[in-house]
């Protein structure tokens, strides 16, 4: 079983943050998430994302490099 069957087979919503500073990528990575039915925070800089980051718990954060 791969492991998306397994994050799917979770009770609970999975939530994920998405850090770029391309727009571009944020909104394709939004869009994608959010229509497989995960809820999706986004930052754009690694401050914003640590902002986020004090304030709630993703359960997988996605960044590029």
């Amino acid at each position: 079983m791969s492991a998306i069957l397994d994050i799917r087979e979770m009770e609970n919503e999975i939530n994920i943050l998405v850090v770029d500073d391309d727009p571009g990528i944020v909104s394709v990575l939004r869009r994608g998430l959010a229509f497989e039915g995960y809820a999706v925070s986004t930052a754009s800089d690694g401050a914003e994302a640590l902002a986020k980051l004090r304030n709630t718990e993703p359960d997988i954060t996605v960044t590029s490099t």
